[in-house]
């Protein structure tokens, strides 16, 4: 589990709106091949490279209002919904559970206050309280143990300080293969609780507080509806992705797709094809996209999943925008410490739309 946590560190680097796309693909290549050179050209991206993605960008501002409120119920998400870069939160405060546990290990008290399970993630929300300075954005070291072994597991982590010492913070959890059951039963442990300096030691935790906070959780699922689909493909220049499923809650929208590389590409000199989402509906609405990663037996043919907030349900359709990177490694005299270095082989361009038809009424 180390080395999914390794990865995550990035989540403190400010990325400049206008390059983010380019930096995250790069950031993430430079996490993932640290450890090893050579991989598919379709990559199966870990779960530290996918908390990457969805954690590059970071709040801006502060939160004085909410530190006095904490830790009453719904608070918490809505802390966090005021940042439309990346994360969806809406409505979650409706759904959620109320826990209120609290866990305390060598001066760092930790509360699981609430939290919500839609069938595609389960999101908790936490505070913790420490005799120890953690840093502007403490980060943990995790692991779900205990629970279905078909059932994977991915995950991303969001904290902020509120004062001195005390900070708020979400788990989101995707539940990115395996049965999603009505009632789900897991044991979510950590044991260090640190920070990092990306400048100057990006691969070690600094000041960690080891010790054992382990919470078991048994959560009810609050409803989905799913839309299955055949022959909606978007292809070009040796690239094919096909929608498959679609997947709606009272909270989120979760989109499945299955994603090709042409076999006459595998002898070029790639490292990986990264696909992003654009998605937007006939009423004109644009929404914010998070992939929950993307799994498969080969390079060649992978399995992703995207998340967005829930579809206007006035609209009748929507189009999603497939957006294509390649990237290749560097010549071997750019490396750095933080491991291989890539770069765009050629600028991301866009496929052609998928146009989806919505069930009226669906969400």
């Amino acid at each position: 589990m180390k080395d999914k946590y390794l990865q995550e560190i990035f989540e403190q680097i400010e990325v400049p709106i206008e390059d983010v796309r380019q930096s995250i693909r790069i950031g993430i290549q430079k996490a993932e091949l640290q450890a090893k050179k050579k991989n598919p050209l379709f990559r199966n991206l870990s779960v530290a490279a996918i908390l990457f993605i969805t954690t590059v960008f970071t709040l801006s501002f502060s939160f004085p209002a909410f530190a006095q409120k904490i830790p009453i119920i719904g608070n918490i998400f809505e802390l966090f919904e005021e940042n439309e870069n990346e994360y969806i939160f809406e409505d979650y405060n409706r759904y959620a559970t109320e826990l209120g546990i609290t866990k305390e290990s060598n001066g760092v008290s930790m509360t699981f206050t609430e939290a919500v399970y839609d069938g595609e993630n389960i999101t908790v929300a936490f505070t913790i309280n420490s005799e120890h300075d953690l840093g502007e954005k403490p980060f943990i070291e995790w692991e779900i143990a205990d629970t279905d072994s078909s059932l994977i597991v991915g995950g991303r982590q969001i904290t902020r300080r509120m004062g001195k010492n005390e900070y708020a913070g979400l788990l989101i959890f995707d539940l990115q293969r395996g049965t999603h059951s009505d009632t789900i039963q897991l044991k979510w442990e950590a044991n260090r609780i640190g920070y990092f300096d990306v400048e100057k030691d990006p691969l070690n935790m600094l000041n960690p507080i080891v010790g054992s906070w382990s919470f078991n959780l048994t959560l009810d699922n609050i409803g989905s509806q799913k839309q299955e689909f055949m022959g909606l493909v978007s292809k070009g220049e040796g690239m094919e992705t096909s929608l498959k499923e679609i997947t709606t809650t009272p909270i989120s929208t979760s989109l499945y797709f299955t994603e090709m590389v042409d076999d006459k590409y595998k002898e070029e000199n790639w490292e990986t094809v990264l696909m992003d989402y654009e998605v937007s509906d006939n009423l004109g609405n644009k929404y914010t996209v998070v992939s929950n990663g993307a799994w498969g037996n080969n390079g060649y043919v992978m399995h992703s999943r995207i998340t967005t907030t829930k579809i206007d349900k006035e609209a009748s359709y929507i189009s999603i925008t497939p957006i294509v990177s390649i990237l290749k490694e560097k010549d071997e005299q750019n490396h750095d410490s933080s491991g291989i270095e890539l770069e765009l082989l050629k600028d991301p361009f866009k496929l052609e739309p998928i146009e989806v038809p919505l069930k009226q009424n669906a969400n």
